[in-house]
């Protein structure tokens, strides 16, 4: 039985397939919002395009974006950070050079399978590359051995979940 809008205008549309096109808009409106932008605050010390790029990373690595996920697209990004599309554009594409991040013709930009993984090799050897040893001369100085560290690390995580 097909649906009217007035009795001698016949509606082409059966109401399952209204359902169906009114499911498939709910469940567009919930992936955008679930894959909606975290704040940024930019600072003078990165091209903005790279500070970008380091933001998709870590939606990936927290679990925001997942892998078979859309990235928000490069007009909404720049409306919403009020910046250049080119510069999100940069960003975007740095990620699909990294194979990250996949171009899909007239679809956008998705989250590559295996990009977790990849991200995580990739940033676990840059913390022991970049930020370990200055860390580790820091607990030097300070004196800390490996017992204390755990203990206060416990304290944290304890202290964290009572909340």
């Amino acid at each position: 039985m097909a649906l009217e809008l007035l009795p001698s205008v016949p509606l082409l549309f059966s109401s399952a397939l209204v359902c169906e096109l009114f499911f498939l808009a709910c469940i567009t409106v919930l992936l955008y919002y679930n894959t909606a932008l975290m704040p940024i605050d930019f600072n003078e010390s990165q091209p903005i395009y790279r500070q970008l790029r380091d933001h998709v990373v870590a939606m990936i690595l927290d679990g925001i974006l997942k892998e078979g996920d859309a990235l928000p697209s490069i007009r909404n990004v720049a409306a919403e950070y009020r910046v250049n599309p080119l510069t999100v554009l940069k960003g975007y594409q740095q990620l699909v050079d990294e194979q990250l991040i996949e171009k899909r013709r007239g679809l956008g930009m998705f989250v590559n399978i295996g990009a977790k993984n990849l991200l995580l090799k990739g940033e676990r050897q840059k913390f022991l590359d970049e930020e370990w040893p200055r860390v580790h001369a820091t607990i030097q100085r300070l004196g800390l051995n490996s017992e204390d560290l755990l203990k206060n690390g416990s304290n944290r995580k304890s202290n964290k979940e009572d909340r």
